[in-house]
């Protein structure tokens, strides 16, 4: 089962999000439906608005659905006490004592594994207040510097059927040690949206929206079940990240789920869609409105 991202519970995200930040009703109705779904982990950051405040209103009042939550350190943080004063204030909005994974979310901390930061989290967890800890990747260079410390059991990476860099040998070798998850499966929504309207949003991708669109008329699929189910057959051990927006679309998401088994055939020539082109399968490089 996918892992259910949290940040459009917090804050309106995603170019193709046309819903806006939903209410508190509509929050506790995704996550109840989420749980009866089968989730059963949660991915939110202190840098996600009022996601984590509003995880932890709903499992103040439903005890009995103890989602795993994964929760991250903010960007700005600069040493130890900032450090340890954002797990405290994210372990207070969740209102847990406990989270089972804190990644860090800046990839600029990931040096300081060696030194105080390390620290710091190896002791948070042999305290029980963190159970695993985690980081997120952008690139391979930034996965080998994860793998140099064995006490990161958790790893986060973007992958969808143009960016396919992470199924790199070597950065399967050392994927294959750890819990990954998976976020950027529809490419922060553009693999969804109209083509015209990806494409004016990303011109450097006309030619692989093109061709993309093109395979799921030709193979009569949705965009939804074959950006899901390439990303499944790619990394069958990891565990996909997928946002909603309301109730219905998680519904959905869970349909998608369903018939996201793609055919070796059918991965093949997903897989042969693969871009280099940083400032495509690289949201931070894309244009601003």
């Amino acid at each position: 089962m996918f892992a259910l991202g949290t940040v459009q519970l917090g804050i309106d995200y995603g170019i193709n999000n046309s819903q806006g930040l939903p209410s508190a009703d509509e929050v506790d109705k995704i996550l109840h439906l989420a749980w009866s779904g089968g989730v059963r982990w949660l991915d939110t950051a202190s840098a996600y608005g009022l996601s984590e405040e509003r995880i932890g209103n709903f499992l103040l009042a439903n005890p009995t659905k103890k989602f795993s939550v994964v929760t991250k350190l903010p960007a700005d943080v600069d040493d130890v006490k900032s450090a340890r004063s954002s797990l405290l204030k994210s372990l207070g909005r969740l209102k847990l004592k406990t989270v089972e994974c804190l990644m860090l979310h800046n990839t600029e901390h990931i040096p300081r594994l060696g030194t105080d930061l390390g620290q710091f989290l190896l002791e948070e967890n042999e305290k029980g207040t963190i159970l695993e800890i985690g980081s997120s990747v952008y690139s391979l260079d930034q996965l080998a510097e994860v793998a140099k410390y064995p006490f990161v059991s958790v790893i986060q990476i973007p992958a969808n059927v143009f960016d396919q860099r992470f199924l790199d040998d070597r950065a399967l070798a050392i994927l294959q040690r750890r819990r990954v998850f998976v976020r950027s499966v529809y490419l922060q929504g553009l693999l969804l949206m109209d083509q015209k309207d990806a494409v004016n949003r990303v011109p450097l991708a006309s030619k692989n929206l093109e061709r993309w669109h093109q395979t799921a008329q030709d193979l009569k699929t949705s965009p939804e079940e074959l950006a899901l189910g390439w990303v499944r057959k790619a990394f069958p051990s990891a565990t996909p990240l997928v946002g909603c927006e309301n109730a219905d679309q998680l519904t959905k998401n869970f349909e998608i789920w369903e018939t996201s088994q793609i055919s070796d055939g059918t991965f093949q020539r997903l897989s042969a869609m693969k871009c280099d082109i940083e400032d495509v399968i690289l949201p931070m490089k894309w244009k601003r409105d």
